[in-house]
Protein backbone atom coordinates (compact mmCIF):
# COMPACT_ATOMS: atom_id res chain seq x y z
CA UNK A 1 0.00 0.00 0.00
CA UNK A 2 1.46 3.33 -1.03
CA UNK A 3 1.65 6.19 1.43
CA UNK A 4 -0.73 9.05 0.70
CA UNK A 5 1.16 12.30 0.16
CA UNK A 6 0.08 15.68 1.44
CA UNK A 7 -0.38 18.57 -0.96
CA UNK A 8 2.97 20.03 0.07
CA UNK A 9 4.75 16.74 -0.62
CA UNK A 10 3.04 16.44 -4.01
CA UNK A 11 4.09 19.99 -4.81
CA UNK A 12 7.71 19.08 -4.05
CA UNK A 13 7.48 15.98 -6.24
CA UNK A 14 6.09 17.81 -9.27
CA UNK A 15 8.43 20.77 -8.77
CA UNK A 16 11.43 18.70 -9.95
CA UNK A 17 12.58 19.90 -13.38
CA UNK A 18 12.71 17.27 -16.13
CA UNK A 19 16.45 17.82 -16.64
CA UNK A 20 17.14 17.16 -12.95
CA UNK A 21 14.98 14.01 -13.02
CA UNK A 22 16.77 12.61 -16.09
CA UNK A 23 20.19 13.44 -14.60
CA UNK A 24 19.24 11.66 -11.36
CA UNK A 25 18.07 8.60 -13.28
CA UNK A 26 21.27 8.42 -15.35
CA UNK A 27 23.74 9.16 -12.55
CA UNK A 28 22.14 7.41 -9.56
CA UNK A 29 19.39 4.94 -10.49
CA UNK A 30 20.88 3.17 -13.53
CA UNK A 31 24.24 2.45 -11.80
CA UNK A 32 22.38 1.31 -8.66
CA UNK A 33 20.21 -1.16 -10.59
CA UNK A 34 23.19 -2.40 -12.59
CA UNK A 35 25.23 -3.08 -9.43
CA UNK A 36 22.31 -4.62 -7.59
CA UNK A 37 20.73 -6.86 -10.22
CA UNK A 38 23.42 -7.49 -12.83
CA UNK A 39 26.49 -7.62 -10.57
CA UNK A 40 24.42 -8.98 -7.61
CA UNK A 41 26.02 -6.54 -5.18
CA UNK A 42 23.37 -6.02 -2.49
CA UNK A 43 25.36 -3.42 -0.54
CA UNK A 44 24.49 0.25 -0.76
CA UNK A 45 21.26 2.14 -0.91
CA UNK A 46 19.68 4.43 -3.45
CA UNK A 47 19.45 7.97 -2.09
CA UNK A 48 16.11 9.73 -2.65
CA UNK A 49 15.85 12.46 -5.24
CA UNK A 50 13.78 14.77 -3.04
CA UNK A 51 15.29 15.39 0.37
CA UNK A 52 13.01 16.02 3.31
CA UNK A 53 13.44 19.39 5.01
CA UNK A 54 11.78 20.76 8.09
CA UNK A 55 8.91 23.17 7.62
CA UNK A 56 10.81 25.78 9.66
CA UNK A 57 13.64 25.90 7.11
CA UNK A 58 11.69 25.97 3.87
CA UNK A 59 8.24 25.02 2.66
CA UNK A 60 9.82 23.23 -0.32
CA UNK A 61 12.11 20.21 -0.40
CA UNK A 62 15.62 20.45 -1.79
CA UNK A 63 16.74 18.47 -4.80
CA UNK A 64 19.85 16.46 -5.40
Amino acid sequence: MAKALSLEELDAVFEVPTRAYIRYQNKKVVPFWFKRYIMRNKSGELEPMVLETSAAQSPHASFI
